[in-house]
């Protein structure tokens, strides 16, 4: 079993997710696993001093540091009411930043406020309606509430904006994937894939993919009957050589859309081998 691991800098807490295999595979059942999610949400700092930033905020209206770091911390000691009010008032002298506009949204969420939520991440657009992060932002938000067909419109929008960004590109072919629609995810993938241009960060999840759509397509063919269709897709599949093969008894894949965010993978074993990006292979 091999771990993968991609990663980028944290500026409000790391989510682990940790995937425990609970059954030995054995011929003919998949292994049982349940996937956990912890430290998702951001806890209380002792060192963090609310009556200070806010003097801080007071004293220096426009320091986005302080008036993010009092936002989480606000959030983090369940404060939730204080923290949006605090993310408004961000707000207020900072009308064009994506982040406290998401912040406000996901806040209203957690509130419970879905309607609130919405109408939050929408105006990240209708501020910058030509402005592919801005559609993106959009997306991460509506995705999170279970949109993935509006998220996906949205990630279109992006790519026509910004048509050489192979990371948007991925998240709208992974965009088409869950919703289905193998085929058009296929040329998405297929595009990414043989761009020289395309990061190897970016290249190694879209090979895993683009294997898992053939895999899928070559099944379909199969039912339908269609022969041919089927050993060409498998074919394609093999091509690859994608980095542990594409035939597994467990594969976990594990990708998300939000810059500075840290997210790892750890991988339990039934013996209690843990995989994670410094112990990459088990026995």
């Amino acid at each position: 079993m091999r771990c993968l691991r991609t990663s980028a800098m944290c500026s409000a807490g790391l989510t682990l997710l940790v995937l425990t295999a609970v059954a030995l595979p054995s011929l003919g059942a998949p292994p049982t696993a349940r996937i956990e999610a912890v430290n998702s949400e951001p806890k209380p700092d002792k060192k963090t001093d609310i009556s200070a930033l806010q003097a801080q905020i007071s004293d220096k209206p426009r320091d986005r540091k302080a008036r993010f770091r009092l936002v989480m911390a606000l959030r983090a000691a369940g404060r939730l009411q204080q923290a949006l009010t605090a993310a408004r008032a961000w707000r207020a002298h900072d009308a064009y930043n994506l982040l406290v506009v998401r912040l406000i949204g996901d806040l209203h969420a957690a509130l419970g406020d879905r309607h609130a939520a919405l109408r939050s991440w929408s105006s990240v657009v209708e501020l910058l309606p030509n402005d592919a992060s801005a559609h993106r932002a959009l997306a991460s938000a509506l995705k999170q509430a279970g949109a993935i067909s509006a998220a996906c419109q949205r990630l279109a929008r992006a790519v026509e904006l910004h048509p050489d960004d192979t990371r948007l590109r991925f998240e709208s072919a992974d965009c088409s994937h869950r919703l289905g629609q193998l085929n058009q995810a296929k040329l998405g993938f297929e595009a990414i894939a043989a761009n020289d241009k395309t990061p190897k960060l970016i290249r190694a999840p879209t090979l895993q993919r683009l294997a898992q759509v053939y895999a899928q397509l070559a099944r379909g063919a199969d039912k339908s009957g269609d022969r041919a269709a089927a050993t060409e897709l498998r074919a394609k599949r093999a091509a690859l050589t994608v980095p542990g093969g594409t035939n597994s008894d467990l594969k976990v894949f594990l990708t998300w859309d939000t810059d500075r965010s840290d997210i790892d993978l750890w991988v339990v074993t039934p013996k209690g081998e843990r995989i994670w990006y410094s112990h990459r292979k088990g026995k």
